[in-house]
């Protein structure tokens, strides 16, 4: 049994006139649209978004402006609302530190009081109204032509004698100094006192030999 092939396409030798080629190329488009199905390819002018899909815009939302501050509106002063304390006397603006009060603490506590004696009264010893004898002048220097000062430190006891004589400052002459300190010893006073009480004081007498 023979095979017999049947063939869709044109026979070539019919290609060779323009007929021929158009039939072919009508073959042609005919296997290209069914290779397009069989494919499920689409083809479109314009491009787009692919299909099933959905593009939302979303704005960015505003931000809200920050509030402006608050102003605190100044309070009116009227002439009646001012006030004009009166003036302080001296002694209440400027309390001094005498008046100040004091405050007792424990940390601070009042100052302990001191007690004050009152100075005794001192007399000094005192010459008698009758005087105080004088001391003899020697001959032998009065003959010398022997003058100066003695100045004695005599201590008057309680009862008015003399207790010790010293000599503070000399006339120059040992005869004249010894004279001073015989008759010194043999002088009474007025004793001294302290707060009306006798008591042994010094006092100094100076003594001048001189010439007349």
């Amino acid at each position: 049994m023979g095979t017999t092939t049947v063939n869709t396409f044109p026979p070539l030798h019919a290609l060779d006139s323009p007929r021929g080629w158009i039939l072919g190329l009508i073959v042609l488009l005919h296997v290209a649209f069914v290779w397009v199905l069989n494919n499920s390819l689409s083809f479109s002018i314009f491009p787009g978004p692919p299909p099933n899909t959905i593009v939302d815009f979303i704005e960015d939302e505003p931000q809200p402006l920050p509030p402006p501050p608050e102003r605190i509106p100044e309070p009116l002063v009227r002439p009646d609302d001012i006030y004009v304390p009166a003036p302080a006397t001296p002694d209440e603006a400027y309390p001094s530190e005498d008046n100040a009060p004091v405050r007792v603490t424990p940390e601070r506590p009042l100052p302990p009081t001191t007690h004050v004696e009152p100075r005794p009264t001192i007399i000094e010893p005192a010459i008698p109204r009758g005087g105080l004898s004088e001391p003899i002048y020697p001959a032998s220097e009065i003959r010398a032509g022997h003058t100066g000062t003695v100045v004695l430190s005599v201590q008057v006891l309680e009862n008015g004698r003399v207790g010790e004589v010293r000599i503070l400052q000399s006339s120059g002459y040992a005869k004249l100094d010894e004279s001073a300190l015989r008759e010194a010893r043999k002088w009474r006073f007025v004793p001294g006192t302290r707060d009306g009480v006798p008591i042994a004081l010094w006092k100094q007498i100076p003594i001048t030999f001189q010439i007349q």
